[in-house]
């Protein structure tokens, strides 16, 4: 079986994905990104975090720079 590799646009350093099919990034300024649903366009959301992962229900966990831990809470 072949795999192939699809580019989505856009600058990460650490990325997440839930198995919603959620997808959730963060660059090297620390900024925080959701993938739209069309798959290709990206939503900042306010904050800063240095890494980031997706729980199974689409929300995003991250640590920021001074080690803090943070949970989305969709609101």
């Amino acid at each position: 079986m072949e795999t192939t590799w699809v580019n989505i646009p856009g600058g990460l350093t650490d990325i997440g994905a839930g198995a919603d099919g959620s997808v959730w990034g963060v660059n090297s300024n620390d900024d925080i990104y959701k993938l739209n649903a069309d798959g290709s366009t990206w939503t900042q959301i306010e904050g800063k975090l240095k890494h980031i992962d997706v729980g199974p229900d689409g929300n995003a966990w991250g640590v920021n720079s001074a080690g803090g831990i943070y949970r989305w809470d969709g609101a």
